[in-house]
């Protein structure tokens, strides 16, 4: 019997017990890049199905270098987020994998391991916990970009981006989320991701014509994975089918130079609430368990209160408005705070 956390039961246990014993084997090509070399090393494994959980992994890189110096510290990763290694890393062995793959058993990985390991007088296997104190992670090391300077806030010309994908959707009420998730169940979704969208891009839509009836000026910017449906002259899209660094690249500029980013839970939120001054985040009910798993908030205080939201799963398009227009006047709130600190 199998003996787990039912905290880590569906995103750990389960697949793990499953690559196992479902004998459903890949080999990949492993290619490993050498920077450094230390006597000891210590490995830290970041191979995961998720992106915001490899990312998070990746945070202990940091804490590794300053604590060992004088280790090599490798990083065992996807191929596909090399671009977020940190300065300092030894080495890096890069598995070319697909993230939906990776639940399955990597069958060239044990015998790689052991090879490698006969290079260091001692060889560690380092914790990787994804729950970490984000006040004491440097952003720069991993984007390699400053995220929004707060005193500039007044300065730049609003922007608000919108974070979506076409896996994961804003519902206008629960009889839409019963019916999303009952597709999932019967892998029917796939034939109904066009008007899943549609859904989901009416209401994005509806808010940002609201944002802009306010002030026509204001900026609006959407990114993520997919490019069904079209957003007009309401805003700036830079969704895309395929990711590549350039597409990164471009979207961490966006984030670092956005007011506000809104997406739902679920949407690879590390990266834009780590850039942006603030963010909102669609919560899903069933999704609550997990509040904060998926953000970062900078801020502590009043800041924190104003800068990161998480909102109910079927706010209306009028009322997300509201909360992006409350906090695009932060700018005035900080000037004030600071004036009388």
């Amino acid at each position: 019997m199998s003996n787990y956390s039912k905290r880590a039961e569906v995103w750990l246990a389960k697949p793990l017990i499953h690559a196992v014993t479902r004998n459903i084997t890949i080999k990949p090509v492993i290619e490993i890049k050498q920077h450094k070399k230390y006597e000891e090393a210590i490995l830290l494994n970041c191979l995961d199905d998720c992106f915001g959980h490899v990312y998070a992994k990746l945070w202990n890189a940091q804490f590794l270098l300053e604590k060992y110096p004088e280790k090599s510290i490798i990083v065992l990763i996807p191929q596909k987020m090399e671009w977020l290694i940190p300065e300092g890393v030894a080495e890096v062995w890069l598995v070319d994998v697909r993230f939906k793959d990776m639940e399955k058993y990597i069958a060239n990985l044990d015998d790689l391991v052991k090879k490698e390991i006969t290079r260091f007088s001692r060889f560690y296997a380092a914790v990787a916990p994804v729950f970490l104190d984000t006040d004491k992670i440097d952003d720069y090391k991993f984007l390699r970009i400053e995220k929004f300077d707060l005193r500039q806030f007044n300065d730049l010309k609003p922007r608000v981006t919108f974070v979506l994908r076409e896996d994961r959707f804003w519902h206008a009420n629960r009889a839409e989320e019963f019916l999303n998730h009952v597709l999932i169940k019967f892998k029917w979704q796939r034939y109904f991701r066009k008007l899943l969208v549609w859904r989901q891009n009416k209401l994005v839509k509806q808010t940002i014509q609201r944002i802009k009836a306010y002030n026509p000026e204001i900026s609006v910017v959407i990114t993520g994975l997919g490019s069904n449906g079209t957003f007009g002259r309401l805003a700036k899209d830079r969704r895309t089918e395929s990711i590549s660094l350039a597409v990164e690249r471009e979207w961490c500029e966006i984030y670092a130079q956005s007011h506000v980013v809104v997406g739902v839970h679920g949407s690879n939120m590390l990266i834009p609430t780590s850039l942006a001054a603030g963010f909102i985040e669609i919560l899903p009910e069933y999704k609550i368990p997990h509040m904060g798993e998926d953000t970062v908030m900078r801020y502590s205080g009043r800041y924190a209160m104003l800068l990161g939201r998480h909102v109910d799963a079927f706010i209306r398009p009028a009322l997300l408005a509201q909360h992006v227009l409350h906090m695009l006047t932060f700018g005035e709130l900080y000037e004030e705070i600071e004036s009388n600190s």
